[in-house]
Parts: C-alpha cells; sequence; structure tokens
C-alpha cells in the first residue's frame, strides 16, 4: 500500500440531511409498513492520497526537472436496501496543487471554485436476480481483469479509470465464477443512425488462478476525417490469463490474441486493415529463504508490433485498458500503444525489511518488436 494512502471505514445509522439526500440520488424506494421501521445500515469509506512526483522522464538531455504534488479525495457510502439488492456512491475529487479549475482560473488562494467533483462511481447490484447464482450490476463502476494487464481501474492515476453499463455476474460452481459486462464507451445518440462506441466483456474466473476472457470492440463512428463510411473499429481480443503460487515457485502469465478490422485514411484513400496481433507476458519468481520475506523473479513483457502500419494488415497490439503504471518499468514511459509494438525483458528483486514496507529493485531492457528508424537514418530496435 502507499504510504501517503490514508483510508478510513465505519458503519453508521441512516441520519441526517446528506445521508438522505445521497439515498435519494440513488433512485431506491423503501417499502411502506414494518419493514420501513428500522433504518438501513450505512458502509462509507473515503481516502485522501497526497502523491508529491519529480520526474526528469524524457529522453532529451536539455529537458527541465518538473515537480508537482496531486491530491485525490474520494469519499463513498453505500447500503443494503432490501436483502439482495446494494446500492454504493462514489465522488471523487482529483487536483494538482496550485493548479487550474475547469473554467482555467487559478483554485488555490483564489476566491475560484474548481468545479472538480466528479462521480467516480455510483452503482446498483441485485443478486438472486435469477436463482441464487445470478446477479445484475448497472452504473458506473470499476472493472478489473486478471492482473489488470489487458482491463484496468488504473488506481495509480490522480483520477482512475471508470466505465458505464450492465454486469450479469453468474456464479455456475463454488469456485468459477463469470462476469458478462456491456459497457458504454462513447454515447453519441444520434436519431439518424447508430455511431455510438460499444465493448463487451466477458470474463471466466476460477479460484486456482486462472481466467478467460473475451473483449469485443465496436466503434460505430466513422473513421477520421471521413465520414462516409462508418463502423471504424471492429475488434476482438481473447486470452488467458494465469497465475500459480507453488510455494519454492510462482508464475504469472498472459496470453491475448487480437482480431477484426479498423479503418485508416491515408492521404485521401480510406484504407481498411485486418487486425492480427499478439500479446504475451509472463513472470517467474522464486522466494528466498531469508529472515523478512524477499523474492527474485524474471520474466517479459511482449506486444508485437506493425513494420508497416498503413497497409491492409495491421499487427501491432494494442494494450486496450489496461493499468499502464504497474507494466514496463513503474515509469510511464510507454503507456500508449504504438505501431513499432515493445519488448520488456525485466529481471526483479524486492525485500521486506518490516512490516507494510517493501523495497524494490527493478532492471528493464527495452526493444520495439519491429526495427524502427533510427536517428542516424538506419533501422533499429532500441530503445532511447
Amino acid at each position: 500500500m502507499d504510504p501517503s494512502f490514508y483510508r478510513v471505514s465505519a458503519r453508521s445509522r441512516l441520519s441526517g440531511g446528506l445521508w438522505a439526500a445521497l439515498l435519494v440520488t440513488a433512485a431506491i424506494s423503501y417499502p411502506a409498513g414494518p419493514a420501513a421501521a428500522e433504518s438501513p445500515v450505512l458502509r462509507w469509506d473515503g481516502h485522501i492520497r497526497v502523491r508529491t512526483a519529480t520526474s526528469d522522464r524524457t529522453f532529451m538531455p536539455d529537458a527541465a526537472v518538473r515537480n508537482s504534488t496531486e491530491l485525490r479525495s474520494r469519499f463513498g457510502v453505500g447500503t443494503t436496501v432490501k436483502s439482495n439488492a446494494t446500492v454504493y456512491i462514489q465522488l471523487q475529487d482529483s487536483r494538482v496543487l496550485g493548479g487550474e479549475g475547469a473554467t482555467g482560473e487559478p483554485t488555490s488562494g483564489t476566491l475560484n471554485d474548481g468545479h472538480n467533483v466528479d462521480l467516480h462511481q455510483a452503482w446498483l447490484r441485485v443478486t438472486e436476480l435469477i436463482g441464487p447464482d445470478v446477479g445484475l450490476r448497472a452504473g458506473r463502476f470499476e472493472v478489473n481483469t486478471g492482473n489488470q494487464r489487458v482491463f484496468g481501474s488504473v488506481g495509480w492515476h490522480n483520477v482512475g479509470r471508470s466505465w458505464e453499463g450492465i454486469t450479469l455476474e453468474t456464479r455456475p460452481a463454488e469456485d468459477w465464477k463469470a462476469d458478462f459486462h456491456w459497457l458504454k464507451r462513447l454515447e453519441l445518440d444520434d436519431p439518424a443512425e447508430n455511431r455510438d462506441f460499444d465493448v463487451l466483456l466477458a470474463n471466466v474466473a476460477c479460484s486456482h488462478g486462472l481466467e478467460v476472457f473475451g473483449v469485443l470492440e465496436k466503434d460505430a463512428d466513422a473513421a477520421p476525417g471521413s465520414p462516409a463510411r462508418l463502423d471504424a473499429l471492429r475488434r476482438w481480443t481473447t486470452g488467458v490469463y494465469a497465475r500459480h503460487d507453488g510455494g519454492s515457485w510462482d508464475i504469472e502469465a498472459n496470453l491475448a490474441h487480437q482480431g477484426g478490422d479498423k479503418e485508416l485514411l491515408v492521404g485521401t484513400t480510406l484504407v481498411e486493415q485486418e487486425i492480427s496481433a499478439n500479446l504475451v507476458t509472463a513472470e517467474i519468481g522464486v522466494p528466498l529463504n531469508t529472515r523478512r520475506p524477499a523474492r527474485l523473479a524474471a520474466g517479459v513483457d511482449y506486444a508485437s508490433g506493425d513494420s508497416s502500419p498503413g497497409a491492409g494488415k495491421f499487427s501491432a497490439y494494442d494494450n486496450l485498458y489496461y493499468t499502464g503504471h504497474k507494466f514496463r518499468g513503474y515509469m510511464d514511459y510507454f503507456l500508449a500503444s504504438g505501431t513499432d509494438g515493445l519488448v520488456d525483458w525485466m529481471a526483479r528483486a524486492s525485500f521486506q525489511p518490516a512490516d507494510r514496507w517493501t523495497a524494490k529493485l527493478d532492471w528493464h531492457l527495452f526493444r520495439t518488436a519491429v526495427d524502427r528508424p533510427a536517428f542516424d537514418g538506419g533501422m533499429t530496435k532500441d530503445v532511447g
């Protein structure tokens, strides 16, 4: 846990106008009669995170060192309104100390309002919708799969990622769960034709560390600069995540393949590209027999690239909605999905000098997956 991460939680009985307002916002009607005599129990949580960063993250030797402090504040409240219905609301304020508000004016030491409070999560969950093993969640919520290499909520970020949509939650067996998400990335509400961006996600996971997933993205809008045709993107991603702890060793891996097609405007020509791209990650670790917990590990993170990104076949893997900070060295050099791809060879060592503290040392060797133009006019896979 981040040492600057202060979290509080408590339980409280319904009282006061604030709690009532939050529950009214959730649009939940309580039954009349004896069932309404007892007020529901509220569960509330929150955190305030202050993080100062000094960054020289650039390959330009003359670039200035950057310093800034981020402040993220979250407050959430939830309650069970019936035996099988739960509602949760989480407000968030994310800012940089001394930064500008939504109107472009400074908010520190002035009389300006930053208009910065947003709804990070707001959802209703109903369990036992069709029998005891089927439930539904609808609203705005975080979505995570596996180790977040494909789908993640990016908790490190000062804002974090939330989705708006509906999730069908099933538990087909004691050690298995299967969730089916319909997520709305963009709603244009065009009365003439569908131009929305929808994401469908299905993931089946077992308690033994195995998860199978599938993602279907359909961007029904036109390719940029070409309004004549719709369906700019029809991409599917299927894969598997696995983690195993064998006591004397552990392994974590992802394997994914992307297919489908997308449209690319090259000059004045609209090129329809067939997608075929791959992701392979693996990390093997060995715990050390020391007085305090310690671990050594080695691994690779491979995302395929494309040496001819304007051709009819596109083979660069798109990182989708992953928690980028957790991967590729923690330095956020390579968050985006470049067409050159990326190969990250890594070695890691970690040690816990005290409870709740961990010291880590990572070594990374980055190479592009395909050759790219070098500064000297040739081709190279070197980075930096």
